[in-house]
């Protein structure tokens, strides 16, 4: 998979709009869209910033390692469940995790219904 195509799919997992990762980056939604198309690449500080706001690798940004989004957007969830909890007290916590693995179980005896 090429950049232009990670790109792409990095920003729509995260429910992006060029605009607002043009903002959140630094550069504007006319270079987004020429990185997403393929007619410009960035330059390595902007390749440096992606991948940190990603949390993924410079390499697997541009396509040298396997790139797999369910894995980049399970680490956005993660570091958004560790975000939302970090200050809740134990107890809470253990209810949370608990209505978590119900939510799991659920969904996975859904999709075995079909």
């Amino acid at each position: 998979m090429e950049f232009k195509d990670i790109l792409r799919q990095l920003r729509k997992a995260r429910g992006l709009t060029q605009t607002e990762l043009g903002k959140a980056l630094g550069v504007s939604v006319s270079a987004i869209s020429s990185y997403e198309t393929g007619t410009r690449f960035p330059d390595f500080e902007t390749q440096e910033a992606m991948a940190d706001y990603f949390n993924i690798s410079i390499d697997t940004l541009r396509g040298n390692e396997p790139f797999d989004i369910k894995v980049a957007t399970a680490n956005d969830k993660a570091k958004i469940l560790i975000e939302i909890t970090k200050d809740i007290p134990d107890d809470t916590f253990r209810r949370l995790l608990s209505y978590a693995e119900y939510l799991r179980k659920y969904e996975m005896d859904k999709d075995g219904d079909d």
